[in-house]
């Protein structure tokens, strides 16, 4: 089965630098004259590449977790790790604009507090990986 998946997204890539090249020429050869309507195949290539490594991102881990169960579990751990550490940042995160700012950029304070503890989760996130890559340093060198 990997085999020909590599095979499919290996003809995908040729077809889609095939169009891409088409594009480029048919650009070159129209100039900025009719750009909008050259540039138009441009972006539904964008569109179905879009499309396509979407229904790409949803499928392929379904299958490897049909094919292998057991790294279910180990998925819904960090799922679980990924809730807590966002329920984390949320309760960390407050509203600390004035409510007459926040009506100069049309926003509310509900919107503050979903940025607010969206930071606040990368820079857990962030901090755990330095973390991880400070072990990684000191428990190879210790070996």
């Amino acid at each position: 089965m990997d085999k020909t998946i590599n095979k499919i997204v290996k003809i995908l890539s040729i077809i889609f630098i095939a169009f891409a090249g088409l594009f480029q020429i048919l650009v070159l050869i129209k100039g900025d004259d009719n750009a909008k309507n050259v540039l138009n195949p441009y972006m539904y290539e964008a569109y179905v590449a879009i499309i396509l490594c979407t229904i790409a991102a949803i499928i392929f881990p379904i299958i490897h977790i049909i094919k292998n169960p057991h790294d279910l579990v180990r998925f819904l751990i960090l799922l679980g790790v990924i809730a807590v550490l966002g329920f984390i940042s949320y309760m960390l995160s407050a509203n600390n604009l004035s409510l007459e700012f926040l009506q100069s950029k049309n926003t509310s304070l509900a919107v503050e507090r979903i940025v607010g503890s969206a930071l606040i989760f990368t820079y857990i996130t962030a901090a755990l990986a330095v973390l991880a890559v400070i072990y990684s340093s000191i428990s190879n060198a210790l070996k």
